[in-house]
């Protein structure tokens, strides 16, 4: 899948785009317990940046690379996007995105694939994890 270009995301509710080059990250996922919440981390001591999982505190969990889109990610990256009703709609703006900022730099158009029977994740349960 190429990595830099417009992304349509299909749900239940509807559709809804993003322009990302870092779509791959779609696909990780943290392994340190079933229920993993991993949030941007600073730790004073050190003065380094890392990741932490909110569900059990481990400090930069080992992460793995699977088929299915990690539903917190489906989160970070279309969370705050605009819910189009119809493939017409969101096509449209598919269109407009990549003419106006992505025709030049050789980006693409693609679907992300597996939510189309499911519900968009429960933004209010991450935000409140």
């Amino acid at each position: 899948m190429p990595y830099y270009g417009v992304y349509i995301l299909q749900t239940i509710e509807g559709y809804r785009i993003i322009q990302s080059k870092d779509i791959g990250n779609l696909y990780w996922w943290a392994s340190c317990c079933p229920t993993p919440d991993i949030k941007d981390y600073s730790l004073e001591v050190d003065g380094m940046f890392h990741d932490k999982c909110m569900a059990c505190g481990t400090l930069d969990p080992e992460t793995e690379k699977r088929e299915e889109a990690n539903p917190n990610m489906i989160i970070e990256f279309f969370g705050r996007c605009t819910t189009y009703d119809t493939e017409k709609e969101v096509l449209e703006e598919a269109c407009n995105m990549f003419d106006e900022k992505l025709y030049d730099d050789l980006g693409t158009v693609s679907y992300i694939r597996g939510w189309e029977d499911k519900f968009f994740p429960d933004i209010k349960e991450k935000n409140n994890g």
